[in-house]
């Protein structure tokens, strides 16, 4: 492995962290068995999307991607 960089980042949304990850035992109550969890490494603000499909991850995404370039006015 190559070594790893210390990349931080000095301005919103400019450095996220993005997981999907599949829920271990059982699905939520609501039935989400997957989570999108996104990181702004600035701010440390969080973001958490529940699924039930993997396959409405990528729009989700893009709704998100979309709302914030709209509201915050920053191009991700």
């Amino acid at each position: 492995f190559s070594k790893a960089t210390n990349l931080q980042a000095t301005k919103r949304l400019e450095l996220l962290y993005i997981d999907l990850c599949k829920s271990f035992l059982l699905p939520s109550l609501e039935g989400s068995k997957y989570f999108l969890v996104i990181l702004d490494d600035y701010s440390h603000y969080i973001w958490i999307f529940f699924f039930l499909k993997k396959l409405d991850v990528f729009e989700k995404f893009k709704v998100f991607k979309n709302m914030l370039e709209l509201h915050i006015q920053i191009k991700i």
